[in-house]
């Protein structure tokens, strides 16, 4: 069901960017004022918490807007800042009822035994590979003694290469039309991807 419903999001968000392309087309081109600055950074932190849109569409958005370098940085911010405020959130507000519930989700559990012994690693490889939802992650590391610092970095190091590859792809699906680029930066983000599962394997096994 879960599937259906990410699958229907994405495709929902591809429609809004094809009906709205020629406002979106504008809003790239157009140069930012402070205002408009902040008010980016508000709604993309925003979705990043509350995601009812993909946070890869408000990514390639951003890395088209501003570039990979600054688009990359921006990300990060939103992003991570609304993991890290999530994390935040559920350690110190919700009730011990409202703890089991979320101890109970699918994807919480599905790390929980690798976490056990090493929740740095468990939050790097979630952040790194679509292991469970980001909300799950963010939700688990603060059910567990995992410390602030710790989650912190892991999620900003974890997220980093994700991030920079929907920036530099932003630039390059909406400004520059490289589609030799396109295809490129996505092999390699694939690769990159496979590498990481292979290790991630490893290491599981050998922590069983």
């Amino acid at each position: 069901m879960r599937k259906w419903l990410v699958i229907s999001l994405y495709l929902a968000a591809a429609v809004s960017l094809w009906i709205w392309r020629g406002s979106i087309a504008g809003w790239l081109e157009a140069d930012d004022s402070g205002m408009h600055f902040a008010l980016v950074l508000i709604l993309g932190f925003i979705i990043a918490l509350i995601p009812a849109i993909p946070y890869t569409v408000v990514a390639v958005l951003i890395g088209a807007k501003y570039g990979p370098i600054l688009g990359t940085v921006l990300n990060l911010a939103m992003s991570a800042g609304a993991a890290l405020a999530l994390f935040l959130i559920v350690r110190y507000t919700f009730t011990p009822e409202q703890r089991r519930k979320a101890a109970g989700m699918k994807g919480v559990f599905r790390i929980t035994v690798f976490a056990e012994r090493n929740p740095f690693a468990a939050v790097l490889f979630a952040r790194m590979l679509p292991l469970a939802p980001a909300q799950a992650v963010n939700i688990f590391s603060a059910l567990t003694r995992m410390r602030f610092i710790p989650y912190a970095t892991a999620t900003v190091l974890g997220k980093l290469p994700f991030l920079v590859t929907m920036g530099v792809l932003g630039q390059n699906i909406l400004m520059n039309r490289d589609w030799h680029s396109i295809i490129f930066i996505i092999f390699t983000y694939i690769v990159f991807l496979c590498s990481v599962f292979v290790v991630y394997k490893r290491v599981t096994n050998r922590k069983m």
